[in-house]
């Protein structure tokens, strides 16, 4: 993330915007968008020259080109926007040549890879889990806006277990703070001696009085009929000495000029653009309390999932602690869960022992509902099957069913199967066409054209047009 860049004053605002890597005659259009929830984004279009063409084909076309905008305020200068550019294009048009430029913040990359993790000591809280985030992620810093709010309880007994399957740290960061009604807020104006920063919460105190003079209370209707109540401020132009908000920062709201009344509001979008050389923004604010977010759901369910685990510890109340081996877990045995031993049948439990490897397999929709089975099921396999049947399939597709009639032993690819039942034994293999049956009073054997019966009175024995019959008496040849 930290290259050099090439600097220097490159459009005449009144803030002076700048472009690390970029120098544009003119600018057509610069629009920033900010909000909670969400990943910045900008659109360039400006006027440049044509000797710098070459230079910018060979820079845009490196992997993720760092984007820098800056802006002057009070002598100092701002980052504005700190990210990388998504995609670009070179247009020529009205006799100069324009480069269009689309950027993301740079907390895109936490996108791009997927992870699977389980978090299961009890008692962990949100700064935990952040921790953790930390260290996977050493670009950026993952944060709550209070300490208070960092020591909420992320395990619990009424949740005992969280799951984060096939979901990128950028969605599990938002699902997660949506349980507790927190607003994740991309901090993307520092400059290149600081991390990304991620934050769930506001921002803790007001920067500064906003004036109501374009702006108005508003109400949308959103999923689940509710209703959202906020403020919206249009053109709202930023001064020269002033700072261009960043979304989740609290600002006392003027409502009364003439008495200077205020109610404190979060900054919740922040639209910005440039118009006659001024910068403006669209703002979105709601008080706090007004805040509501409903819980995120992942993108990729568990039901029917299966993660193998080895056995640490084993409870005489048909409980067991394990340690994931397929995916990342924070175990420690004093604090991990009890997982319940899957239940074959009423009062008939599996029975694994210290150091055995087991499937973990999650019945529902929620992790609660977890259980220890002695099978390994594979981690991509789906478990659909009869409720009456209790299934146990192997990583390599070998799979044994049972349910109150018979037990069946299946091979790889349902190939080859044997059924047990009280009187009776099959067994069959597709390949061979082979066909076994047992029970009290015959036994039958087919192999191809090849078929043999026995019984008390008899053998029979017949292949290819040709039979031998062997009884008490005699023994016939047709």
């Amino acid at each position: 993330m930290n290259m050099k860049a090439r600097q220097g004053k490159t459009y005449a605002t009144a803030h002076d915007l700048k472009f690390d890597n970029f120098e544009f005659k003119s600018l057509n259009k610069l629009e920033i968008e900010k909000s909670i929830y969400d990943h910045s984004r900008v659109l360039i279009e400006g006027v440049i020259n044509e000797n710098d063409i070459k230079e910018y084909n060979r820079y845009l076309e490196q992997e993720d080109p760092p984007l820098v905008i800056t802006y002057d305020s009070e002598d100092k200068q701002l980052v504005i926007f700190k990210g990388i550019v998504s995609s670009y294009k070179i247009v020529y048009k009205n006799q100069v040549y324009c480069l269009q430029l689309r950027a993301f913040s740079y907390s895109i990359l936490l996108t791009r890879e997927r992870r699977n993790r389980i978090y299961q000591n009890l008692g962990s809280r949100y700064n935990d889990v952040l921790n953790i985030l930390n260290n996977e992620n050493k670009n950026f810093y993952f944060s709550c806006s209070t300490n208070q709010l960092g020591e909420t309880v992320f395990i619990s007994k009424d949740y005992p277990l969280v799951l984060q399957y096939k979901e990128s740290d950028w969605d599990f960061i938002k699902r997660i703070s949506s349980y507790i009604n927190q607003p994740v807020i991309v901090d993307d104006t520092k400059d290149n001696s600081e991390t990304i920063n991620i934050q769930i919460g506001s921002h803790i105190s007001s920067e500064k009085k906003l004036s109501n003079t374009y702006g108005e209370a508003a109400q949308k209707t959103g999923k689940k009929s509710t209703k959202y109540n906020y403020f919206k401020i249009e053109e709202y132009k930023h001064s020269r000495t002033g700072n261009v908000f960043n979304v989740g920062v609290k600002l006392d709201y003027i409502t009364d000029n003439e008495k200077q009344e205020t109610i404190e509001l979060v900054i919740i979008e922040n639209n910005i653009y440039i118009d006659k050389s001024n910068i403006y923004s669209e703002i979105v604010l709601a008080k706090e309390e007004n805040i509501r977010i409903l819980n995120i759901k992942r993108r990729f369910e568990i039901e029917g999932r299966g993660f193998r685990a080895e056995v640490m510890s084993l409870s005489p109340k048909h409980q067991a602690k394990v340690s994931f081996l397929d995916i990342e877990d924070d175990f420690e045995e004093s604090k991990a869960h009890w997982f319940p031993l899957d239940q074959v049948y009423r009062d008939v439990f599996s029975a694994p022992e210290l150091g055995d490897i087991v499937d973990i397999y999650f019945k529902s929709k929620n992790e609660r509902h977890a259980a220890v089975r002695e099978s390994l099921t594979e981690i991509e396999q789906e478990v659909k099957n009869d409720p009456v049947d209790k299934i146990i399939i192997t990583p390599e597709g070998f799979q044994i069913k049972i349910n109150n009639d018979s037990i069946f032993v299946i091979g790889k690819g349902n190939i080859s199967t044997i059924e047990i039942a009280q009187d009776l034994i099959k067994a069959k293999q597709d390949d061979n066409d082979l066909n076994i049956n047992l029970n009290k009073d015959l036994i039958q054997l087919n192999f191809q054209e090849t078929k043999f019966a026995l019984n008390d009175s008899a053998a029979r024995l017949a292949s290819g047009g040709t039979g031998l019959i062997v009884d008490d008496s005699k023994i016939d040849l047709a």
